[in-house]
């Protein structure tokens, strides 16, 4: 992506996860690791 996350970009995640259009979302992790995981 070429830059660092910022707390604005979880803040949309977690904004569009709570509308109406992920009501079939359910039991899923997700990470907050800007790409990197060890």
């Amino acid at each position: 992506m070429g830059r660092v996350g910022e707390p604005d970009d979880v803040g949309r995640v977690i904004a569009g996860l709570l509308g109406d259009e992920q009501a079939w979302v359910n039991a899923q992790t997700i990470e907050v690791a800007g790409g990197y995981n060890i």
